[in-house]
């Protein structure tokens, strides 16, 4: 199967075809973050869409192989800069199939399509921060700062997002993860057993958990003197997550009280902490 070589996000001799994501991509987009080791939430069709709440608008492209199925995707938010010009800003992404035998060309042909996208909309800086996959990148091939070098892209001085700074093995028995804890955490959790804390889940972004998490998490902010998301980047982001069954609001009560509230978000078989109150 062939592919038009004149595309306004294409690449000339290239067996992918890099073009504008629609809405008829969100289930495919949203599949192949699934199934991708290095994928997380930043790069879900939801985050996109809650960013609009803080003035970034969301840019996606989708590169298909040569048999239609999604190799690809990044998802870029634009920010309005001087001098009517835009910075594009990928959060942990781009997101590209890294196991395949072609991958370096995968990656050049979504780097090219990225490059045209720049251009279009009169950008001064594309930045990218890829993960790099749980355990490691694949065997034989080179990490991921090395491959963006090698296609064009430079080290930034700073980083955009924390780090992460742990990573946990969760059992199939969920019995087993209290006796992994260490020994303060396991006398905490007992503690609150013993004191009556509750913990609800929330998976549908309903509204009453939302003011309860966002009332936490607003005092949290003020007291540690961080900058809080808005109440309508919240609410966005869980309807979109609740969609596909990605979204984990987890709040802690006593005496029916709210007392201690985090955001989960699944991507596949990762949840990544979010956000917290207390």
């Amino acid at each position: 199967m062939t592919r038009p070589a004149e595309h306004p996000f294409g690449s000339d001799g290239s067996d992918f075809l890099v073009r504008p994501a629609t809405e008829a991509d969100k289930g495919a987009w949203q599949d192949f973050l699934v199934r991708s080791p290095a994928a997380d939430p930043l790069q879900s069709w939801a985050w996109g869409d809650a960013s609009r709440e803080g003035g970034e608008s969301p840019i996606r492209l989708v590169v298909e192989d040569p048999d239609g199925g999604v190799a690809g995707a990044v998802q870029v938010l634009a920010r309005p800069s001087a001098f009517g010009r835009q910075v594009l800003y990928a959060p942990h992404g781009p997101v590209w199939d890294r196991q395949r035998d072609d991958a370096p060309r995968l990656l050049e042909s979504l780097v090219e399509g990225l490059g045209s996208l720049a251009r279009r909309e009169r950008a001064i800086v594309a930045k990218v921060d890829p993960r790099a996959e749980m355990g490691g990148d694949p065997p034989g091939r080179p990490d991921v700062g090395r491959q963006l070098k090698r296609v064009g892209f430079r080290r930034a001085r700073f980083d955009l997002q924390a780090a992460s700074t742990l990573v946990v093995a969760l059992p199939d028995d969920p019995d087993a993860i209290v006796p992994g804890l260490p020994r303060d955490t396991r006398n905490l959790v007992r503690r609150s057993e013993r004191e009556g804390v509750s913990v609800d889940i929330d998976r549908e972004a309903a509204p009453e958990a939302m003011v309860e998490f966002f009332d936490l998490y607003r005092l949290t902010a003020e007291r540690a003197g961080f900058r809080a998301r808005p109440r309508e980047f919240l609410d966005v982001l869980g309807r979109g997550l609740a969609e596909t069954g990605s979204w984990y609001l987890l709040l802690a009560r006593r005496e029916g009280r709210p007392i201690a509230g985090m955001v989960v978000a699944r991507s596949g078989d990762r949840a990544f902490y979010l956000y917290g109150g207390s």
